[in-house]
């Protein structure tokens, strides 16, 4: 992908709804969390109005913030520039092993 490309795909809003997909991805795969319309706006809300934990800033414009949503604590990447969630992470220390973890199969010696 050529900077031309990248240009274009920005200012398309392409990437917006990348990040849009990603974090849809994420919620559901790692919490089981369906990233609606009101979810969304949820997560921008408590993170806006200083409802969440601040864990760190990254950047100017990228921070770390846990939410609690649906009985679970969440670790959100959050771009402020867009007023949009990136990701969702666990929690520290809350990563699953494969054996945990029901997305990933567990591997074994055959």
């Amino acid at each position: 992908m050529g900077m031309a490309d990248v240009k274009d795909r920005a200012r398309s809003g392409q990437k917006a709804r990348d990040i849009e997909t990603h974090a849809h991805q994420r919620f559901g795969l790692r919490f089981d969390i369906e990233w609606t319309p009101e979810v969304r706006k949820l997560v921008v809300w408590l993170i806006q109005t200083g409802r969440s934990k601040f864990i760190e800033k990254q950047s100017n414009s990228i921070s770390l913030h846990q939410v609690h949503i649906q009985g679970k604590d969440v670790v959100v990447v959050y771009d402020k520039i867009r007023a949009q969630v990136v990701t969702a992470l666990y929690p520290e220390g809350e990563w699953p092993t494969l054996e945990s973890d029901p997305t990933n199969p567990t591997l074994t010696n055959s």
